[in-house]
């Protein structure tokens, strides 16, 4: 990898997304995890589903991609501060028969489309365990059966690859060195480098791993839904809602629903520093979705000029509308 960032070896550089997974045989799509999460005898996952496909507090999914549901998950913190207002910023008069059954009317609606109590659980609690779980279930088949054109484009060991998977398949299925890999938004171990072996090693990676995966929208403004909490004045006594308890909850929702852009761009620049790149391969990314602007702020600006190469199921729109878009001028379009 030193020798690359001293600008000796001209390379590639890869860049991955679930469609990668889903190409070579694992079963990681959205819903996938989603009947993961209906099964009720596997996890309690499934009362996550109707608040985040139906809750008014997120915006509304336009598909079943991963980019979708991560685009979806762009939080109105103002409308969930105000429907907790409105639920519980009262005196509860116990002589007004209606006015307690009103108050309580008002706190199930909120209660029954609340992130708060699944939002960590829903984008790392569960999501790990499923995908650890998908993922280490079928690798020794995927890794034995899959002979595709993946395994053409990573066999130069030089090549550079960021990947916005949490999967380690580039290491354990197409053997690239970990030096050479950028894990933007995390990922989970992978087990030939752990540093234990036991009869439950999946228990074991579930225990041992960082369960922190960067997985949302980038659009939650959450300094915004403090600051508009910090203008409320309650008008009741406070034994109903606290506005210090309310802000701990936003946080936490933001905190899990969202990517840290600023964080990641750094990140991203850091790795790329003084690489000799000479073509962009893009498999299975979703570039003109969630993670748009990494490619528009940091990817085109570097390599704009340099040849883009673009693998793609079924269809190439999307392909031919990014390089109309940003002005791709060397470009190959090739179907997997």
């Amino acid at each position: 990898m030193n020798r690359i960032r001293k600008g000796e070896i001209h390379t590639k550089l890869v860049i991955c997304g679930n469609g990668l997974d889903l190409h070579v045989g694992f079963k990681t799509g959205y819903r996938n995890y989603r009947d993961y999460l209906a099964n009720d005898r596997l996890t309690h996952g499934g009362r996550a589903i109707p608040i985040i496909e139906e809750s008014d507090f997120f915006k509304t999914r336009k598909g079943d991609c991963w980019s979708d549901l991560e685009q979806s998950l762009t939080f109105d913190g103002k409308k969930y501060i105000d429907a907790l207002v409105y639920a519980y910023d009262r005196d509860i008069d116990p002589n007004s028969a209606d006015n307690s059954h009103n108050q309580i009317k008002a706190a199930n609606e909120v209660q029954k489309k609340d992130p708060k109590d699944i939002a960590f659980q829903f984008t790392n609690d569960w999501f790990y365990e499923w995908l650890l779980n998908e993922y280490y279930g079928r690798e020794e088949e995927v890794r034995n059966n899959y002979h595709g054109i993946v395994r053409d484009i990573t066999s130069c060991p030089d090549n550079l690859y960021i990947t916005f998977n949490y999967t380690p398949t580039l290491e354990s299925i197409f053997g690239v060195d970990e030096d050479h890999i950028l894990y933007i938004h995390n990922r989970f171990p992978y087990k030939p480098k752990l540093p234990f072996s036991s009869d439950d090693l999946l228990n074991d990676i579930f225990e041992s791993g960082e369960k922190r995966f960067q997985f949302g929208s980038i659009n939650n403004q959450i300094d915004e839904w403090i600051k508009y909490l910090k203008s409320i004045e309650l008008k009741s006594n406070g034994k109903l809602m606290q506005l210090s308890q309310v802000e701990k909850d936003l946080q936490h929702i933001g905190w899990a629903f969202s990517k840290n852009l600023k964080c990641n761009y750094a990140t991203m620049k850091s790795f790329l520093k003084e690489a000799l790149i000479d073509e962009i391969v893009i498999i299975g990314h979703s570039f003109l979705g969630v993670d748009e602007q990494y490619y528009r702020d940091i990817l085109v600006p570097m390599y704009k000029y340099k040849k883009w190469t673009f693998y793609y199921y079924q269809s190439d729109e999307m392909a031919r509308n990014f390089i109309d878009k940003y002005g791709i001028n060397e470009f190959d379009l090739v179907a997997i």
